[in-house]
């Protein structure tokens, strides 16, 4: 009889986990699919204020220990993101700011996203060799990997890490060592 109960209560433990991870596959679908949702359209709130040249407001999306890491081994944190993006938003107009989500991981709670981000801005620049200012067009295009966390305030990226980068002035490429 103990014998009995014994395999009785394994094969309703067994059924209990069975039925524990069965049911949590499609929970964890579902936060991935909410996740991804809640996050794209942060990503398009974020195109929108830089494409109104106010880079330095989708900041708000971020950690307060968020960092920024560059191709070179640079790391930024918020406020130097911020003073960053207030120097170019003096200098230059953002005219157009896309963004394309192209994968999207979980990784425990947190998400990661690999997106491709479009700039295009207009302003004037020193020309390094006259010493006079001179219009530019600037279009810049990076591929970033973004680390996103659940917080109380809901997701923001705690690490934005560039993977590849291309800016072009005046339609000509020009290596910005980032």
């Amino acid at each position: 009889m103990f014998h009995h109960l014994s395999w009785s209560r394994l094969g309703l433990t067994t059924a209990l986990l069975a039925m524990s991870a069965a049911s949590h596959r499609p929970v964890r679908a579902q936060v991935t699919a909410s996740a991804r949702k809640e996050i794209s359209a942060i990503y398009k709130k974020m195109d929108a204020v830089s494409a109104q040249n106010n880079g330095v407001a989708a900041l708000v999306y971020v950690t307060p220990d968020c960092k920024f890491i560059f191709r070179n081994g640079m790391t930024l944190n918020r406020e130097q993101m911020r003073s960053m993006l207030q120097q170019q938003a003096r200098a230059m107009k953002t005219t157009l700011s896309q963004t394309r989500l192209q994968k999207f991981t979980a990784q425990g709670r947190n998400i990661i996203v690999i997106g491709q981000t479009r700039q295009v801005m207009t302003g004037r620049m020193q020309n390094p060799q006259t010493k006079r200012a001179m219009p530019v067009k600037i279009e810049a295009s990076a591929t970033s990997q973004d680390l996103w966390v659940k917080t109380a305030a809901g997701w923001r990226t705690k690490q934005s890490k560039l993977l590849q980068s291309t800016t072009k002035i005046n339609g000509r490429v020009v290596d910005t060592g980032m």
